[in-house]
């Protein structure tokens, strides 16, 4: 099955109902790591405003359970070269992170304890503000991210944002964890 159709299975329970955001959240990881062939995939919030922001991450898929980082937090403190290039480019890239000098502030106590050797992410945006983010994770050997792999994990990141965007009208809510997927748009993420 293929990345798109995935996505939309995500959106309903087994038995058609629409899935609720944090079911969705999971189905989504899960269809990203399975498609990019990848350690980790994980969907990231942002929160916060410039200089205090924050990274948490809502769901993650990994092949190996233990080392999921669902739950943890990330401070913009620590990733100021990281977030400036998402907001600028929408995507960040990184073939080899133990040797990457943007990724300094989280090389000791993130990417080196848990293995992560490259990344590829991708910025959720509405109105030009990033409000999350499409992380992939390849651990133990660096991985070479083909310009595929870039413009297919933005455009998932993109049909997100769009299909949010939608409902909201532009705007947010603070707290989206209890909707069912069709009330963010009316048909589903």
């Amino acid at each position: 099955m293929d990345l798109w159709k995935s996505l939309r299975w995500a959106e309903q329970d087994l038995d058609g109902r629409p899935a609720s955001v944090a079911a969705y959240r999971e189905r989504a990881a899960r269809a990203l790591r399975l498609r990019f062939g990848c350690s980790m995939a994980s969907l990231w919030r942002l929160d916060g405003v410039a200089g205090t922001r924050a990274l948490t991450c809502l769901a993650a898929s990994t092949e190996n359970p233990a080392c999921s980082v669902a739950g943890h937090s990330l401070d913009e403190q620590v990733l100021p070269d990281y977030l400036g290039q998402l907001a600028s480019r929408g995507l960040f890239r990184s073939d080899d992170t133990w040797t990457d000098p943007r990724l300094e502030g989280i090389r000791d106590h993130y990417l080196r304890p848990m293995g992560v050797r490259s990344l590829l992410d991708a910025a959720f945006q509405l109105n030009g503000r990033t409000f999350g983010v499409v992380c992939l994770e390849q651990y133990e050997q660096p991985r070479h991210w083909s310009t595929h792999d870039e413009a297919d994990l933005r455009r998932a990141a993109r049909m997100i944002s769009l299909a949010l965007g939608r409902e909201f009208g532009g705007r947010l809510p603070l707290d989206l964890e209890g909707l069912p997927i069709e009330s963010l748009t009316g048909r589903g993420l």
